[in-house]
């Protein structure tokens, strides 16, 4: 059971997560904000079993679905788009650098961008130690 001033942290960085999600897709161009608008933005506290079930394996988030452009992917039954879903309990240092750095790193999953390329752009673990070493 969580206490009223963890919930309360919570819900702040809940609303955080909201807000960077929204600066970062306006700063896209129109083509890539039309290739994702059917991919829901989902905000976390902790990851639960059905996203352990969907194959996460530890971080601030992922990024589940179809990829924009890509043969490959895993098909939401109910939402062939996919979602991106963070975790706002595990983010740390949580600041707005950090949230911008998930949900890039995310949304290069959904555009088909694998763990290796997003090292190469910058999105990888050297960015996130990056950012905590300034935060």
């Amino acid at each position: 059971m969580i206490g009223v001033v963890q919930r309360v942290v919570l819900g702040f960085r809940r609303r955080a997560a909201l807000d960077a999600w929204a600066a970062v897709v306006a700063g896209l161009d129109a083509h890539e904000r039309e290739q994702l608008a059917g991919v829901r933005f989902v905000v976390a506290d902790w990851p639960g079993r059905e996203d352990y079930a969907r194959g996460f394996h530890g971080g601030f988030g992922y990024f589940f679905g179809v990829q924009a452009g890509a043969d490959g992917g895993t098909a939401l039954p109910d939402d062939p788009c996919g979602e991106v879903r963070i975790f706002v309990g595990t983010i740390e240092p949580f600041a707005r650098a950090t949230l911008d750095l998930v949900i890039r790193h995310e949304l290069a999953h959904a555009f088909g961008a694998s763990e290796a390329d997003c090292d190469l752009a910058g999105l990888g673990p050297a960015a996130f130690a990056e950012v905590a070493a300034r935060c």
